[in-house]
């Protein structure tokens, strides 16, 4: 199994959910935008591509979108129900497939 170490970011709260990567200019490869109980992004205002990742209710990849330029409305996808937001090539970086199921653990 792959392990990698992400700096997590879990959009909780309804401010981190509605500024999420807006008006950054740049993110880290290792930066993992995290928003659960999402269904549908939109890259309004942001300064940079990102890759997205939809992930089903057992945290597996069920659909990828890379380089997602900004202004862009991103269309629903049946069955996710947590969405990951990354820099452009992260998906290529990871060598991430469909149905990769992704974990995240705190480190203590």
């Amino acid at each position: 199994m792959m392990q990698n170490t992400w700096n997590i970011h879990i959009a909780d709260t309804f401010f981190k959910r509605l500024f999420g990567l807006m008006w950054k200019k740049n993110i880290s490869i290792t930066d993992v935008y995290i928003f659960p109980n999402c269904y549908r992004v939109h890259t309004f205002f942001m300064r940079m591509p990102i890759d997205i990742l939809f992930l089903n209710k057992n945290n597996e990849i069920i659909c990828m979108i890379e380089h997602v330029k900004p202004w862009r409305i991103v269309p629903k996808i049946k069955d996710a129900i947590t969405i990951v937001e990354v820099k452009s090539g992260f998906i290529q970086e990871y060598n991430l497939q469909n149905l990769t199921c992704i974990n995240w653990a705190k480190k203590y």
